[in-house]
């Protein structure tokens, strides 16, 4: 700042040698593609993503689920009754009162869409239509962002290959006020003393630092764990530092 840089008396010691320095950064979430953790890989129809290479050196799947509604929420997943039913439960869905809502035929077809975000109600796979006699949510192409890549959605695709775009979703925005605010003092001809305050994120916004991207986990609320739910991950706060220096 420049006032009293001379540092001439009790004024000039206080009211001098100040410096302030700042950002501010506002920016939209970082782009993310939605993943899969091996239903593509696990159906019948062929074996179009080399699970030998997968299981040796992929942690996941490299498959994309298919596009539902762009209109739809970003955390909005569907599943097919029958890829639930043979990819999560490995049930051949039936005409049977005994299997699980979402698997007997008499309640729920093959080929319905339904909510995986309501099949995660209270844990994985805990949710509406996973007990018997239970229907689970239905849904429809438009209401969902996302489809789970199984062997039904292949058979009515016509593809194993997800059409969901690479970085087609956001991670939350970044909204931080860095202040740096500094004081020196005159002490001698040849020494000076600094001191100095940082603040990091000093409004204290939640700035999220991660986001879950695999499809499966659509509706879940633990730490860490709920498909583009950022606010389920660490959320950097804001620090304060104070330092001083001497210089001579």
């Amino acid at each position: 700042m420049p006032f009293f840089k001379g540092q001439k008396g009790l004024v000039g010691h206080t009211l001098g040698g100040w410096s302030v320095a700042g950002n501010y950064i506002l920016s939209s979430g970082q782009p993310y593609t939605p993943s899969q953790l091996g239903e593509a890989s696990r159906t019948a129809s062929g074996n179009y993503y080399d699970t030998a290479f997968l299981g040796q050196y992929v942690t996941g799947d490299v498959a994309r689920p298919f596009l539902g509604s762009r209109a739809a929420p970003a955390d909005q997943v569907g599943v097919f009754a029958g890829d639930v039913c043979k990819g999560f439960f490995g049930i051949t869905p039936a005409n049977n009162p005994a299997l699980p809502g979402v698997c007997n035929t008499a309640l729920t077809p093959v080929t319905q869409l339904v909510s995986f975000n309501a099949l995660n109600v209270g844990g994985f796979l805990q949710g509406v239509g996973t007990v018997p006699g239970q229907v689970p949510v239905f849904a429809t192409s438009s209401t969902v962002r996302f489809i789970v890549n199984g062997g039904t959605a292949q058979s009515i695709f016509g593809t194993p290959f997800g059409n969901a775009p690479r970085n087609s979703v956001s991670d939350a925005r970044e909204n931080t006020f860095n202040l740096s605010i500094f004081k020196e003092f005159n002490i001698l001809d040849r020494a000076r003393f600094e001191i100095h305050a940082t603040t990091i994120n000093l409004f204290n916004h939640f700035n999220f630092a991660n986001i879950d991207p695999f499809v499966q986990n659509a509706g879940l609320h633990n730490f860490g764990q709920g498909f583009a739910n950022p606010t389920l991950q660490n959320a950097n706060g804001r620090v304060l530092t104070v330092s001083g220096k001497l210089m001579f």
